[in-house]
């Protein structure tokens, strides 16, 4: 009988919630009514079916480690570990293969991020600081995906700003990771002297630049009011600030806490009101 729990688990589908950031591009450039609905739903699945298969690979690789860094309710046949890469790259290939027979010029973009996983997996997660870049490069990937796929150019303060943000929770994942005493982690305890003011200087220079974007005149052109956007700055303040003193408590993973923190539902959507009622497009 299929474990529908179990699957879950091993695939991490509830991590699915990440590929919400290849929509990103459409609404910093307020190009949401202007997007074809059916090829945004293509693109989606698309780019969750790959991160699916990302973190089988992952699951299987690590699976030793995770069986005594964390309960998980997943049993995988180590003696067949060959068999399933094998399964998982052919898979991979028929995704591919099926991308550029379409023409969907994401394809290539694709090709990049399973690559960069396998290499993740292997080698990169064990240098220090170096996974650390490599995480937050995945997250990028996303909005880039995003962008190809919306056919949407990114502005520099939108990266930097994204780049910042998903630093502090890839950092923030590293602390608990060493609060919690994983094994195949190349930290320990004194790297928390790096981690914690790294972690602060990405939320404090996330807020630098989206205080820059406010004063930027390009904003005046999307908005009602430019200066409305302070409020939004504030609500971030606290989205970060509620975001860094909940997993300092909890110790939780950072899909965990956007599913189970209230509060930060109430922020979300005020954040999204305002941004929205204040622009020129929606």
């Amino acid at each position: 009988m299929i474990n529908i729990k179990k699957i879950f688990s091993f695939f991490k589908i509830h991590h699915s919630i990440k590929n919400i950031s290849i929509f990103l591009p459409i609404f910093a450039s307020h190009q949401i009514l202007n997007i074809n609905y059916t090829q945004l739903i293509f693109f989606f699945f698309n780019i969750t079916f790959l991160s699916l298969l990302v973190y089988c690979i992952n699951n299987i690789y690590d699976y030793e480690y995770d069986l005594k860094n964390k309960n998980i309710i997943y049993k995988i046949d180590t003696t067949k570990k060959n068999l399933y890469y094998t399964l998982s790259v052919l898979i991979f290939f028929v995704q591919i293969s099926l991308l550029i027979y379409i023409e969907q010029k994401i394809w290539l973009i694709c090709l990049f991020y399973f690559i960069l996983s396998i290499l993740y997996n292997v080698y990169l997660k064990k240098i220090k600081y170096i996974d650390i870049v490599v995480v937050c490069i995945f997250h990028i990937v996303r909005i880039f995906y995003g962008s190809i796929a919306f056919n949407i150019d990114l502005t520099n303060y939108f990266l930097v700003f994204f780049i910042c943000l998903f630093l502090m929770i890839v950092v923030n994942k590293r602390i608990l990771e060493i609060e919690l005493k994983y094994l195949n982690r190349p930290y320990n305890l004194r790297d928390l002297k790096v981690l914690y003011p790294l972690q602060l200087a990405c939320a404090i220079i996330s807020v630098i630049i989206f205080t820059m974007y406010i004063i930027n005149p390009v904003s005046s052109v999307l908005f009602q009011n430019s200066y409305m956007l302070i409020i939004n700055l504030i609500i971030f303040c606290f989205i970060l600030a509620n975001f860094i003193i909940y997993q300092r408590k909890y110790k939780i993973d950072v899909v965990i806490f956007f599913y189970k923190n209230k509060f930060n539902y109430l922020l979300c959507f005020l954040f999204l009101t305002v941004y929205f009622n204040n622009s020129l497009f929606f």
